[in-house]
């Protein structure tokens, strides 16, 4: 199952752009268990960073993996989500897609604190942004704020 809950609008196909990116993840992935997503404000994403990571700033997404059936939780940060978009000059369904992969690939265990584990992890999400048919142009422009 694919929770989605939120605390902020959310653009127009963005539950939806969600559940169908992470149904394709799933399954590419082999993956049976729930997983749940919940779209943020600033205030939220830092009060979650500082806790859990000991960063006091803001971030685009965090991941909190889960136990047993529950894989684990994705938080979005829409405002830094949508100006992340803007500054790379991509559209919102893009950097969703490409934040949702990201993540989704920390809960299955992809680490990329390394700068080997991070290139690992950015050409594995960027071949499956491709095979989910974005163009190279745009996941060419899609990098993790983390880095």
């Amino acid at each position: 199952m694919i929770d989605v809950g939120k605390e902020v609008p959310l653009p127009r196909g963005a539950v939806k752009l969600t559940k169908s990116t992470l149904a394709y993840l799933m399954d590419r992935f082999g993956v049976q268990k729930d997983v749940s997503v919940y779209f943020c404000d600033e205030r939220t994403i830092k009060d979650l960073n500082s806790h859990y990571r000991g960063k006091d700033y803001t971030t685009d997404v965090l991941s909190f993996v889960g136990e047993g059936d529950f894989l684990g939780e994705i938080v979005i940060c829409v405002p830094v989500a949508m100006a992340q978009a803007e500054e790379s000059n991509v559209t919102w369904e893009a950097e969703l897609a490409m934040l949702l992969t990201h993540s989704f690939l920390h809960l299955l265990g992809y680490d990329d604190e390394t700068e080997e584990g991070y290139k690992q992890m950015v050409a594995l999400q960027n071949s499956i942004l491709k095979d989910m048919g974005y163009e190279e142009s745009t996941i060419d422009r899609l990098v993790p704020s983390s880095h």
